[in-house]
């Protein structure tokens, strides 16, 4: 490792890798970077759900379906006592508090320590690989920065430097894990650092799509979340109908923000007895698995289910309230991960109840616009400070190019709420969890 470091040092003085040309080199460095550590990440993840549960561990909600009833709750209750553990030892021995990436880039140096974060990464990896109703994007995003800021401290970055290649990494993981380089270009440019400038968004989107381009290159180049046919068209109706869900996602999401803090700051008291809590959550929510395998995991299977239209209303109705507790219960018990993916599944089943809704008042609403509003709601209830980001992150994942506009109309009164309830800030702190 060290002579790599001397190597890097030595074709920086030789090719005089300063100002642009140096940032630009080191962009795609941040990229590899990025694509590797989520490519592990991910790995492990996948190995710890395979060992628990005895399948193949691709898909957590496939994975459960396929286990007898005590081995669901095995297996969520054991990943949660091991990150308990590991995170009490943490707690007890190493006193460097971890600095969240956000914070590194935003008011920082972009330094990040390693062993207090490495320790919360192994505890999510555990958590998430056992099942637990916690996104994976926060914790991933986490550990790729982590490596980052290493790599640039080995090469002496200025700090300023530092914070790029930092940004450079995070929005090289947004892009790995969501295999979306724009919008994870964008969600960094906007939310993280705060200014959309051609100066800092460049570099971005060159780590973005260094990392996409691995990442598909190894894996699935796939979107995400592959949309058949999602559409609603420009007019007069559909635009009033879009504001009227970006009111009631505006409020949803202050109900939900709020909710998240109060149970953590509630149930999340002392570390001591962590591992029991943790404990406890996993055997609640492995028992909802007995009879509902969706409450388990990100929300992903959900999400997929919606834009497919595999779902009635009375049985997303149902997953609403079970997802909804299960994320609340890991996350005010005090596991570590992220709330983005919740967070869209909950949007996006809220648009999907809205739309149903409006079906059965007697509106005509074909398949496509009943997706298109689902999409509508994804967008609507997550949208706080960077509402270009998202209407970019949304229509790039799916590939649903016609629903920009009344993603604008939705997101525009949604972004004007939050800005009113001032919610900005929490919600950025639970992406970098």
């Amino acid at each position: 490792v060290g002579g790599f470091f001397k190597f890097l040092l030595r074709t920086r003085i030789r090719f005089n890798l300063t100002g642009w040309r140096g940032i630009y080199f080191y962009a795609v460095l941040a990229g590899v970077i990025s694509a590797a550590v989520a490519s592990c990440f991910q790995f492990a993840t996948h190995s710890i759900l395979a060992l628990l549960t005895g399948t193949d561990g691709e898909r957590v909600v496939a994975s459960f379906a396929a286990i007898p009833a005590w081995r669901r709750i095995f297996s969520l209750c054991v990943g949660a006592v091991l990150a308990g553990i590991v995170l009490v030892f943490a707690a007890k021995k190493i006193r460097k508090a971890p600095t969240p990436y956000m914070e590194a880039v935003s008011i920082g140096n972009g330094y990040i320590p390693v062993r207090s974060n490495l320790l919360r990464s192994l505890a999510a990896i555990l958590t998430i690989g056992s099942g637990a109703s916690i996104g994976r994007e926060g914790p991933l995003v986490q550990t790729v920065t982590v490596f980052a800021s290493v790599f640039g401290r080995k090469l002496n970055f200025s700090p300023p430097r530092l914070r790029l290649i930092v940004a450079c990494s995070a929005a090289g993981a947004m892009a790995a894990v969501f295999h979306a380089p724009m919008a994870g270009a964008l969600f960094v440019c906007e939310i993280v650092v705060g200014i959309m400038s051609i100066d800092i968004i460049a570099p971005l989107l060159v780590s973005s799509c260094t990392s996409y381009l691995i990442v598909s290159i190894l894996g699935n180049s796939s979107p995400l979340y592959e949309i058949s046919a999602a559409y609603l068209s420009i007019n007069a109706q559909t635009a009033i109908f879009s504001l009227i869900l970006g009111v009631i996602a505006s409020v949803c999401a202050k109900g939900w923000l709020v909710m998240l803090v109060k149970c953590r700051s509630l149930l999340n008291r002392s570390v001591v007895f962590l591992p029991f809590r943790l404990a406890l959550a996993g055997v609640i929510v492995g028992t909802i698995a007995i009879y509902y395998p969706e409450g388990t995991g990100n929300g992903a299977h959900i999400i997929r289910g919606i834009v497919s239209m595999n779902f009635s209303l009375e049985q997303i109705s149902t997953l609403f309230a079970l997802k909804v507790f299960s994320v609340v219960l890991f996350f005010g018990l005090g596991a570590v991960g992220g709330v983005l993916t919740p967070t869209l599944t909950v949007g996006g089943i809220l648009g999907f109840i809205f739309a149903q809704t409006l079906v059965a008042l007697g509106i005509p609403l074909g398949t496509e616009e009943v997706i298109g509003f689902s999409l509508l709601g994804m967008a609507a209830f997550f949208t706080t400070a960077a509402y270009v980001a998202y209407v970019g992150s949304r229509v790039h994942h799916g590939g649903a190019y016609d629903l920009s506009a009344n993603h604008r109309r939705s997101c525009l009164v949604r972004n004007f709420q939050a800005n009113a309830h001032k919610v900005d800030v929490c919600v950025c702190g639970f992406l970098g969890l």
